[in-house]
């Protein structure tokens, strides 16, 4: 007679069971070291330099397509889009008259038509805007309001005048300004009502006027940065 041999399916069975364990562990341990490695090229591409040359501190404001990278100066800290970079002793002429405001100013695609200026204390009386945002105090920081239309559609001006600059006033926000009476700019100023230029706002050093402007010369006007702007400015 044939030999005959007894298959034990239960012992098949357990090693199956077996592999089948390994290959989820392995997976879970695959997906869970990949995440670390993402987080941490994520980490160190949006890591910049701030002026004093140490690491600035990345917050995403918004969307994760367009993050914020946060600098320090010594009466306040500002975020802004994290291809900008603050500008070296920008000059702005303004009533026969030189200022030098902390500009920070956009480095690619519609960014590069794109900036921020910040004057402290000196501050223009005469730099002519084309809209307006209503802010107001909040602790150190500021809450953005309303944005005004353009200027020249409620600013009275001498006809074939446009283009030049001219006092006005935005009733509805009780907002006295010098506008730009242009159809093709966007200059914003973020101004507190019953104020002529600015925000005034605590420091260390005493309230300090702070008059901070958007310009946007980019293909596609895009104003919500300077919102997100003005949301993430905090004095010292």
């Amino acid at each position: 007679m044939g030999k005959h041999y007894k298959i034990d399916k239960s012992q098949d069975f357990r090693k199956f069971r077996i592999e089948v364990v390994v290959s989820v562990l392995l997976a879970v341990a695959l997906v869970i070291g990949l995440t670390f490695v993402l987080y941490d090229l994520y980490r160190n591409k949006n890591t910049v330099i701030d002026d004093s040359g140490n690491q600035a501190i990345l917050s995403s404001v918004g969307s994760l397509e367009e993050e914020f990278t946060l600098h320090e100066r010594e009466k306040y800290s500002i975020k802004v889009p994290a291809d900008w970079r603050r500008i070296n002793n920008p000059e702005v002429l303004s009533d026969h008259s030189r200022y030098y405001p902390d500009r920070y100013q956009g480095t690619t695609g519609d960014h590069i038509g794109r900036m921020v200026d910040v004057y402290i204390d000196d501050i223009p009386a005469d730099l002519g805007i084309d809209k307006v945002v209503s802010v107001s105090p909040s602790s150190n920081g500021v809450v953005a309001g309303e944005l005004s239309q353009q200027c020249y559609k409620f600013t009275d001006f001498p006809e074939g005048k446009a283009g030049n600059t001219f006092p006005s006033e935005w009733e509805e926000q009780n907002i006295t300004f010098s506008c730009k009476t242009s159809k093709i700019t966007n200059i914003v100023g973020a101004i507190e009502s019953e104020q002529r230029t600015g925000i005034r706002l605590p420091t260390e050093a005493g309230d300090t006027n702070f008059f901070i402007v958007f310009t946007d010369h980019g293909s596609s006007l895009d104003n919500s940065i300077f919102f997100k702007v003005l949301d993430g400015f905090r004095t010292k």
